[in-house]
């Protein structure tokens, strides 16, 4: 669960989206990733409705970034296993 990892590690780590795990992506390497990628499926969607499976990080970023905002100012949340997030553009 996404507030287990949250109780052990600083909050400024978690807010700063250019902290990153040794040898791993910041939260910005993440977005600009799934910003890439949402960006080309708008430009040429493969279909009126499309399903994406991810997990929760993705998911959070790429729907902040659908509603155009600031990377600072997505609110992070817990995604449950196996939901649903809908997002209409």
């Amino acid at each position: 669960r996404d507030d287990d990892v949250f109780s052990f590690l600083p909050q400024s780590q978690w807010l700063d989206p250019d902290w990153a795990h040794p040898n791993g992506e910041t939260r910005r390497d993440v977005w600009n990733r799934t910003a890439a990628f949402l960006d080309a499926l708008l430009v040429d969607p493969p279909a009126d409705e499309i399903a994406l499976v991810t997990h929760g990080g993705p998911i959070r970023l790429g729907v902040a970034y659908l509603q155009q905002k600031e990377i600072e100012a997505i609110e992070w949340h817990s995604i449950a296993n196996v939901s649903v997030t809908t997002v209409e553009v």
